[in-house]
């Protein structure tokens, strides 16, 4: 089968402009080091490359939630050593308190002490983040989750805390429940034991007792009633002591959880940065050598070309 001329040059042309975009293709990857800018590069490697950036931008999410869950379970840490801190100072109060010698100068020295304490608790208890939100107040943290009303403190706050996925098959709640840990107290009431009572609770029923004064000609009644009322008091706070403790351990926990996670989620994602360069970087080695094949391939086809050319022009003028 015979080619014409016009054949030819059209299909000539047509080689030389897809080996002169090869060329320019393999000059941009080069220069830039990047193999893969499109599908149409390779689309297999490119779409495998889209799979794992999407994976490691999981990972990237999920380090972002541990270092977001971690900070917050620091503020928790600090007030739950804030709460058994100051439970610690109850409950040495109540020691020296619970006598059968004290005296109304004393009564009034203790219950300055005890209604500090409780202002104190109530503090801790509405403490909130560096965010501002509160962090026993469950899902609900814009708002105190503990109130005052006449004297009475009640938990007005939603329950249990928010829930984050901090690893593909890991979720933890940022905080602890604010009524697990100030509210539902075993009581140590023997004529009620198996109810609960807040801490709250525990300390106004103190401060309702130790405001009664020692009168003299009912002494020994007085501080009877009144050494009944810190002992009960006492195997509250005990109860509430050892919440606490249980708490710390929890939230101690959890932050070593996310310790582990975020150095197996940093291995990993090195991992997916890697896979993902291999797939997207140049093979300089291959990349020049493609490069130096299209270009002598061009200039070849490029002097056939023009040999070519001359030949038609040639029998053109002499038939």
């Amino acid at each position: 089968m015979r080619v014409s001329s016009a054949q030819f040059f059209a299909a000539s042309s047509a080689s030389m402009q897809n080996t002169q975009s090869n060329l320019l293709t393999l000059q941009q990857q080069i220069a830039s080091g990047i193999a893969l800018t499109s599908a149409g590069d390779n689309p297999s490697a490119f779409g495998q490359m889209a799979q794992l950036q999407q994976t490691q931008d999981a990972n990237d999410q999920y380090q972002s939630n541990r270092d977001t869950t971690d900070a917050r379970l620091t503020s928790v840490s600090s007030a739950l050593t804030n709460l058994v801190t100051t439970l610690q100072q109850g409950k040495q109060t109540l020691v020296g308190a619970n006598t059968s010698l004290m005296t109304e100068s004393q009564r009034v020295g203790v219950l300055a002490q005890v209604k500090q304490q409780y202002q104190q608790l109530l503090s801790t208890a509405n403490q909130r983040d560096a965010a501002g939100v509160a962090l026993f107040g469950g899902a609900n943290g814009t708002t105190d989750p503990f109130t005052n009303t006449g004297g009475s403190v009640q938990y007005v706050g939603s329950g249990q805390p928010p829930v984050v996925q901090v690893s593909q098959n890991i979720s933890m709640p940022n905080s602890v429940a604010g009524d697990s840990v100030f509210v539902r107290i075993p009581n140590s009431d023997a004529s009620n034991p198996n109810a609960n009572q807040s801490i709250f609770k525990t300390y106004e029923k103190l401060i309702t007792a130790l405001s009664t004064p020692i009168n003299a000609a009912t002494q020994a009644t007085d501080v009877a009633n009144l050494q009944k009322a810190v002992q009960t008091a006492q195997g509250n706070l005990d109860n509430a002591y050892q919440v606490a403790l249980q708490a710390q351990v929890t939230v101690g926990t959890q932050q070593a959880q996310l310790t582990t996670l975020n150095s197996s989620g940093s291995n990993y994602g090195e991992q997916l940065k890697e896979q993902i360069s291999k797939l997207q970087s140049v093979d300089y080695t291959s990349a020049i050598s493609q490069f130096s094949q299209q270009q002598v391939s061009l200039q070849a086809a490029q002097k056939t070309f023009t040999a070519m050319q001359g030949m038609s022009l040639f029998q053109y003028i002499n038939p």
